[in-house]
């Protein structure tokens, strides 16, 4: 999954097990239904959020509810953005 690489901590500092699951979510049967739409959702978002289809979304909303669809989402987009502010203004990036 590209998200792994756009990390805001070094993948060293991750648990390996988990690198594994996540880099491998789509064929992972560890990975339950609700995770996986959510990482669905994630990698398109990462990639580009304009992807992200009506069907994704759907299948969120009937697996976590409104407010958990819409937590799902905030999370995403609010890590992504944190994460691209920390690149920019990071120590020698300017």
């Amino acid at each position: 999954m590209t998200g792994v690489q756009t990390c805001a901590l070094p993948i060293s500092s991750a648990d390996p097990a988990l690198v594994t699951v996540v880099s491998n979510w789509s064929s992972d049967p560890s990975v339950n239904e609700v995770e996986r739409a959510a990482l669905e959702v994630c990698e398109v978002f990462l990639m580009d959020h304009h992807s992200i289809t009506d069907d994704q979304i759907i299948r969120l909303h009937q697996l976590l509810g409104d407010q958990g669809a819409v937590a799902v989402l905030m999370n995403i987009a609010m890590l992504d953005g944190f994460t691209k502010f920390r690149r920019v203004f990071s120590e020698g990036a300017i």
